[in-house]
């Protein structure tokens, strides 16, 4: 995909594992059943792999006493206190949408 393709790109909670694909209508975007193995960015780090370019975008933003669920769901507007999630994530892509 060329760079300009995609402006920006949010991650929450991660690293992710995509395997096995379940969901019929996404299956094609991931090649199902032939999948590349290595396709997966949960095989590329471990828990001593550093944060390299992705600190140079934007910063890693943890939010304390938040869990994989609770993260995802202070998009909401019943857990929006727990974290700024949704301002923090929606300005990120207000930028990115502007950038050059």
């Amino acid at each position: 995909m060329p760079s300009r393709t995609l402006a920006g790109f949010v991650g929450l909670a991660g690293p992710y594992n995509f395997l096995p694909i379940e969901k019929p209508d996404v299956k094609p975007g991931f090649s199902w059943p032939n999948t590349p193995a290595d396709s997966q960015p949960l095989l590329h780090v471990s828990a001593c792999t550093a944060p390299r370019r992705t600190l140079l975008i934007a910063p890693v933003r943890r939010h304390a006493g938040l869990s994989q669920v609770t993260t995802v769901g202070a998009f909401a507007w019943p857990l929006r206190p727990l974290a700024p999630v949704l301002d923090v994530v929606s300005s990120f892509l207000l930028r990115s949408e502007t950038a050059p």
